[in-house]
């Protein structure tokens, strides 16, 4: 015995009204519109990572660059973490904002290539790693 269930649901469909959120990200801040507002979310992040990197070459001049005591030291840097970190909070801040308004938030779309060919565009090691 088959028995065949069928339902029926009417189901509104979510349009945002002209509420879009245009975000731009730079080395040192993050440019968005709150409220018709320009809002920048400046966080310095260049001097951080300069910093790293002249612990990082003091590090490498006093233990050598593959030593094990080089590696112990620069793991405990954390460079990596406190980069991620800082994205995920500004990102959070700006996906809270935009929930609470029910809009779109609008990026650009950067491919890996591209990301690629900007790396090798500078030559200076310092530089590299402010791109991530």
């Amino acid at each position: 015995m088959l028995f065949y269930l069928s339902l029926e649901k009417e189901v509104e469909i979510y349009r945002p009204e002209d509420i879009v959120k245009p975000v731009d990200v730079n080395e040192n801040s993050v440019a968005t519109l709150c409220e018709a507002f320009s809002v920048i979310l400046e966080a310095d992040l260049a001097k951080t990572i300069l910093g790293y990197s002249y612990r990082k070459e003091s590090i490498q001049r006093r233990n050598g660059s593959g030593s094990r005591e080089a590696r112990k030291a620069m793991k405990k840097l954390r460079e990596r973490k406190k980069k991620r970190d800082y994205r995920w909070k500004t990102a959070n801040m700006i996906v809270r904002e935009a929930m609470r308004m029910r809009g779109v938030i609008v990026i650009e779309r950067i491919s890996g290539d591209d990301i690629r060919v900007m790396i090798a565009r500078y030559r200076n090691r310092q530089l590299r790693h402010r791109i991530y």
